[in-house]
């Protein structure tokens, strides 16, 4: 197991991904025979409902195509219209028009609208029975969604790779181990944790976390307004009379007049107001402490190779390459840090030219880990190269999807029990794919795999039960509405700070912090074409800041009854009075 780990990418498609396919497969299995459902039965009542339910895709195709009928009839009827009011013209109309309003109206008023009816009362008639014959394979599904458990990725992903253990929540002694591999919980009040996901693998932790980050941004507002006015101007118009001459000829006389001519015009007038507007963004991403390199800082950011051919990748080496080993060679001369390793395919690939000390990039990036990321960049079975890698020291971040820590049956949900089967098995395997693929560039790494424990000796309890992290994931569960302000208008980060903790429970304070809005209106003075001044109005939002400071508590969920609160992660949080 531990040489196969070495490479990820081939430990998934050599063995990886179908252990993980048994076991969800197994897993399925067991549940259905848990539930009770009898899968012919269930087979039998979708087949009955999809039966009625394909008439009712009929019936309705059939209503569209006689409303396409019904204008076609009344395309002829207009049609017949306009050759009856052209028959003043020509007579021959009139027999055409008639043609054409009969054939439309008896077509329209005969067959169309009947025929629309009628469809229309067997479409309410079949849509009853089919939401009547919906009920029972809909009632098994949901018996056999109760057996599923939020957690069952993690868990098959545990029995896939031994080495691999995830918990139900990040305690604070879990933030201790972090802590000491550089880890640090950020105190920026713009900042919040919704959700996370400890573990360790092989005695090395780990931390998913979904963060809420606010900034302030412009906004531009922009008021219109539309002016009118006339102009006077002044063109030559040729005119002709008439004359006898002396000789008795009429004659035409041509010559030119100035005429004032009015001419109406008009404008819209612009004017823009710029002012702060609040914006929320989510980023996920999957924290790894290590003590190996432990003076190292580098980013790298996806390049999106994995689609393309190699002939596109090594043109892309070349060029790359040429300007990476000028940039080596003026930092040897200049004694800089930054020296290009042999392997210029990884140096391009890779990255990370921002590194601050090359000799403990070459101790991390030995020849097989080079081996290892390159192939993992290059082929899209996993993550392929698109994720971005952070060093800061003994803390390593890999960007990761949202949903990695959002799972929940309604993802495979449905009325029958083969789709259900389907939906399950590919959820899970899409969900391996992808957490494998989020570890997978620190797993490529094979000094990342050696084991490191670092198990805080007995966590003061005064520090709390659980991690910082933890207490706004936790804060976050709760209604927002219950912990801002009442006239709040946006979204809110919420931060918290302990403030007490007994046994088993942490006392938290919370403080949300959002806006309201106020309505704004501003008149700005802008010039027409006219020459005149105009006021013009912009209408915009003032963001208002609100802070409301609410007390929470955490502890262990437990099988009484703790109503008035939010279980989570296996805790439980309410807000206290």
């Amino acid at each position: 197991m531990e040489n196969k780990l070495w490479d990820p990418l081939e430990f998934y498609l050599t063995e990886g991904r179908d252990r993980y396919s048994q076991y969800a497969k197994e897993s399925f299995e067991q549940h259905l025979q848990e539930s009770g459902v009898d899968e012919q039965e269930n087979q039998l009542l979708a087949e009955a409902y999809e039966s009625i339910d394909k008439e009712c895709k009929k019936l309705k195709n059939g209503k569209n195509l006689r409303i396409v009928y019904g204008i076609l009839a009344g395309l002829l009827i207009i049609l017949g219209i306009g050759f009856l009011i052209a028959s003043e013209e020509d007579p021959a109309f009139l027999i055409i028009g008639c043609c054409l309003v009969l054939v439309g109206g008896l077509w329209l008023f005969g067959k169309v609208i009947p025929d629309f009816k009628s469809l229309g009362e067997k479409l309410t008639e079949k849509t009853e029975e089919a939401e009547h014959l919906l009920v029972p394979p809909r009632t098994q599904l949901e018996r056999l969604d109760s057996f599923f458990a939020t957690d069952e990725s993690l868990r098959f992903t545990e029995k896939t790779i031994p080495e691999l253990h995830f918990h139900s929540f990040c305690s604070r002694q879990h933030q201790s181990c972090l802590e000491a591999l550089d880890f640090r919980h950020s105190v920026d009040s713009s900042v919040s944790v919704t959700n996370t996901l400890a573990g360790d693998f092989r005695g090395n932790p780990f931390l998913f976390t979904t963060v809420l980050q606010h900034t302030m941004r412009n906004h531009k507002y922009t008021g219109t307004k539309t002016i009118h006015w006339e102009e006077k101007q002044e063109r030559e118009v040729q005119k002709e009379r008439t004359y006898t001459d002396s000789n008795g000829q009429t004659q035409t006389e041509y010559y030119t007049v100035k005429e004032t001519v009015i001419i109406p015009r008009s404008q819209t007038l612009k004017a823009y107001v710029t002012a702060p507007e609040p914006y929320y963004s989510k980023t996920s991403s999957l924290g790894y402490g290590h003590p190996m390199a432990p003076d190292l800082c580098f980013s790298r950011y996806p390049k999106h190779i994995q689609n393309k051919s190699e002939e596109r990748i090594r043109s892309k080496v070349n060029r790359k390459g040429r300007k990476l080993r000028n940039k080596s060679e003026r930092a040897i001369k200049k004694g800089q840090e930054f020296m290009m390793m042999a392997n210029e395919e990884f140096e391009v690939l890779f990255g990370a030219t921002d590194r601050n000390n090359d000799h403990q990039f070459r101790l991390l990036f030995t020849p097989q880990a080079q081996k290892n990321m390159i192939a993992l960049l290059k082929d899209s079975s996993l993550i392929g190269d698109e994720f971005s890698f952070h060093k800061h020291g003994k803390y390593n971040t890999i960007s990761c999807d949202e949903w990695l820590l959002k799972e929940s049956p309604t993802h495979y949900h449905d009325y029958s029990v083969q789709e259900a089967r389907k939906n399950y098995l590919e959820h899970h395997q899409a969900y391996f794919r992808r957490l494998l693929g989020t570890f997978a560039p620190l797993l490529a790494i094979p000094g990342y795999q050696e084991p490191f424990s670092l198990m805080s000796q007995g966590e003061s309890v005064e520090k709390g039960h659980f991690a910082e992290c933890e207490h706004e994931t936790m804060a976050n569960q709760l209604p927002l509405n219950q912990l801002v302000t009442w006239d709040t208008k946006t979204a809110a980060i919420l931060k918290t700070r302990l403030i007490g903790t007994d046994t088993e429970k942490d006392l938290v304070e919370v403080t949300a912090r959002g806006y309201t809005t106020r309505n704004r209106v501003e008149t700005i003075e802008v010039e027409g074409e006219d020459g005149e001044d105009h006021d013009v109005d912009v209408h915009w939002v003032e963001y208002i800041p609100r802070v409301k400071t609410t007390t929470i508590s955490i502890e262990p969920k437990r099988e009484e009854d703790q109503s008035g609160g939010v279980c989570f992660h296996g805790l439980y949080v309410k807000i206290v009075q």
